[in-house]
């Protein structure tokens, strides 16, 4: 399935929202359904897990220069 969102993908992102939901606001919680999906399917079309690590690095990076 190389460059599609699996079921396998959407399982494991309503799996990470929903432990995110133990620390943080449903809403924040639900914001990292989309970013996840991308992660998992850059990890899927390019069957590495650099590509995802590199876009995680700078999302994470845009959202704490956001919350200052």
């Amino acid at each position: 399935m190389t460059g599609k969102i699996s079921v396998a993908n959407c399982i494991a992102t309503l799996l990470f929202c929903a432990v995110h939901m133990i620390h943080q606001s449903v809403a924040l919680a639900a914001a990292v359904i989309l970013p996840f999906l991308l992660f998992d399917y850059l990890h899927e079309r390019h069957q590495s897990i650099y590509s995802a690590i590199c876009l995680h690095a700078v999302y994470n990076a845009l959202f704490l220069a956001t919350r200052r």
